[in-house]
């Protein structure tokens, strides 16, 4: 499955704007294991992930602290920090279904334009999964901070839980070559 992933984005720089959109949806299916590593704290105050330590490559979430009242809806950004020479992602997101439930799910910078490939799956309950191509008429990657997606979910009941990246996240290279997730961020809810 991780080799069709890879091969699709490869095939989208090739093919740029030409791409189909049938074989996009093959993206879905697809999701393979990032590793996690040490390394040097570092922060950022770029495209508005103020404040937030990782360590870079990341996947974080901006803000990541949030103290709302039960029926209030939380807005948070997912972003890419850190990457060199990114062209997909595959992220999955947990969250405790018996506290938020998602009121909306809209693409970030990464997947932007016409030639955007940007899908997300919400079936199973409790699970994020989203998929996000960088597709360039020049072969460009990115190699800066990026945002991929902007979730909003709505607190349903009272308490604290968790939003978080599954292990099974990832970032990979024009070449469907996995790039090193360093850190996974956690979003902390406290629902009163």
């Amino acid at each position: 499955m991780v080799y069709l992933f890879k091969k699709l984005v490869c095939r989208s720089i090739f093919i740029g704007q030409s791409i189909k959109i049938l074989t996009s949806s093959i993206v879905l299916l697809f999701y393979a294991c990032g590793d996690e590593a040490g390394g040097p704290n570092e922060s950022s105050n770029d495209n508005g992930a103020e404040d937030i330590l990782y360590y870079k490559p990341a996947l974080i979430f901006s803000p990541d602290s949030f103290d709302i009242q039960v029926g209030d809806n939380l807005n948070t950004t997912v972003y890419a920090m850190g990457p060199e020479n990114l062209r997909g992602v595959s992220v999955i997101i947990e969250y405790d279904s018996t506290k938020l439930i998602i009121d909306y799910i809209d693409n970030g910078q990464l997947s932007t334009g016409t030639n955007s490939m940007f899908f997300v799956d919400t079936l199973t309950s409790g699970v994020i999964e989203i998929v996000s191509v960088y597709i360039s008429d020049n072969a460009e990657s990115v190699n800066n901070d990026i945002s991929i997606a902007q979730i909003v979910f709505k607190s349903i009941s009272s308490g604290t839980s968790q939003i978080k990246f599954d292990r099974d996240s990832e970032m990979v290279d024009p070449d469907g070559n996995q790039i090193q997730i360093r850190h996974r961020g956690i979003g902390f809810i406290d629902a009163k």
